[in-house]
């Protein structure tokens, strides 16, 4: 009786993809949560029944694995639903590759492992190796005191991300993250990057900030470490800890010293996506050479400390001519996103365009 209850509770959920077909409103995404929620306890409840007889092992294993991807689905609704409350008149869609990973998740319970093996770490986090299905993937583990605000934020903005530049997340909590896995960062390529790299990744990143300016989101946060990069050359960005919607104002200094932009020392300065571009003309300044860091370059200027250029223009230009080649297509791209008005920098959509004639 109880095995057949499982069997039940399967047929009744129907065609399990339905679920996540089309787009979602915040209003949608509620209705979709109850439902979702619902089938998942009905499914828990056969379960529990089906432990305490004797039955078919491979219906019960079934039950598991939908109870798993039932429960995923239902995380990643709440997630959506939470990350809409700033973007309200947002539609959104579930990827194609987390729709993929629910099918192979509601065949299998065993689908997700993480190795000891650390692939790298942070200040309230480190990476390990994971395996999803047989694939290799990349875990972030939070420490114990890091969950807060901003990890709930970035979980909840990748979420609801899907762009093949952006890093994609498999699924996450306030433990963890299951992401794509990535080989290396801009940080730790070889020392000079090539030219023709360099633009292919400058094309990439530019690619993905025009995606997320396009959705309101500011990064405030570009820098080489946050570059993944696959085997393939393509590059991803990564970490959104400190991500924030364009036109709010904010009193924090938020960032990594040398990539924030002047702008960002007034008081209530109000976020926009001129603070990325910034960013990014400083990344691609400091990679285009052997010399990843500006000390000695001008008289008092501390390493990195480029935002101290603030009032001296000229500086910044005879700098940008003194690191890049006279004939890389990245010259004045670097110039005119170092501009000190934020109004003069070219926006994300035009880098991005211009770079794909190279």
């Amino acid at each position: 009786m109880a095995v057949s209850a499982v069997e039940k509770a399967i047929l009744d959920i129907g065609d399990f993809r339905s679920m996540v077909r089309g787009s979602y409103s915040r209003r949608r995404l509620t209705e979709l949560e109850t439902r979702v929620h619902t089938d998942f306890l009905r499914v828990q409840v056969a379960n529990n029944a089906a432990e305490s007889c004797d039955g078919y092992p491979e219906t019960k294993k079934l039950g598991k694995a939908l109870q798993a991807a039932l429960g995923i689905l239902c995380h990643r609704v709440q997630q959506m639903r939470g990350a809409l409350k700033s973007f309200p008149r947002e539609r959104v869609c579930f990827s194609k590759r987390f729709v993929r990973m629910l099918d192979l998740i509601s065949l299998d319970p065993f689908f997700f492992t993480v190795s000891q093996k650390v692939i790298g770490s942070g200040g309230s986090s480190e990476v390990k190796e994971g395996w999803l299905m047989r694939k290799r993937i990349c875990v972030k583990m939070f420490c114990e005191t890091a969950y807060g605000k901003g990890v709930r934020r970035e979980v909840e903005i990748l979420s609801i991300l899907n762009h093949p530049n952006v890093m994609h997340m498999y699924f996450g909590g306030k433990n963890g993250l299951a992401v794509e896995r990535a080989e290396t960062t801009l940080l730790r390529l070889s020392k000079p990057i090539k030219q023709r790299t360099l633009v292919r990744v400058a094309r990439d990143v530019a690619k993905a900030l025009c995606y997320l300016h396009s959705m309101g989101i500011v990064h405030r946060d570009i820098k080489p470490s946050n570059i993944l990069v696959k085997d393939s050359g393509r590059a991803q960005v990564c970490d959104f800890g400190t991500w924030m919607k364009a036109g709010r104002k904010t009193h924090r200094i938020v960032g990594t010293h040398g990539f924030m932009p002047p702008e960002i020392l007034t008081a209530k300065c109000r976020v926009a996506p001129a603070m990325d571009m910034w960013s990014f003309g400083v990344m691609i300044l400091l990679l285009s050479s052997e010399n990843r860091t500006l000390s000695g370059e001008v008289p008092g200027t501390p390493a990195c400390d480029f935002w101290l250029l603030r009032a001296e223009q000229d500086a910044i230009h005879k700098i940008v001519a003194a690191r890049m080649p006279a004939d890389s297509p990245l010259s004045p791209v670097v110039r005119e996103c170092l501009s000190l008005n934020p109004k003069a920098r070219p926006s994300a959509s035009v880098v991005a365009h211009f770079l794909e004639n190279f």
